[in-house]
């Protein structure tokens, strides 16, 4: 979030102030729909990096915590092919892939940002 928040120009914030806007409308108006972008994009690695957390859930539950990463590791550790881990891995990508592109698609267009 730091490097969005330095990246963002800060004439825009300058100009609205400038033009009459009070603090708490330049942050609703101004500074804020130009940051979110890389909230989205931070909720994205926020949630991807929570989701990889299986080693430590299995280390500390010993196997006994049923999440959604261990149990697709016992789908899968069996070795044999099982449609439900498919189902599972399915599940668990989906809202990962759903903010990349949502992230992807407000991060596409930012003529906001300093150059």
């Amino acid at each position: 979030m730091t490097a969005v928040y330095q990246g963002v120009a800060p004439d825009y914030e300058e100009q609205a102030r400038i033009l009459g806007a009070s603090p708490r409308h330049t942050l609703w108006q101004v500074t804020l729909p130009m940051l979110l972008p890389g909230v989205i994009a931070g909720s994205l690695f926020t949630f991807l990096v929570s989701t990889n957390l299986f080693l430590l859930t299995f280390l500390l539950g010993q196997g006994k915590i049923i999440t959604l990463p261990t149990l697709l590791f016992s789908k899968l550790a069996g070795g044999a092919l099982d449609p439900s881990a498919a189902g599972i891995a399915l599940v668990a990508a989906l809202p990962g892939i759903a903010l990349l592109l949502v992230s992807e698609r407000f991060l596409r267009h930012r003529p906001w940002l300093s150059r």
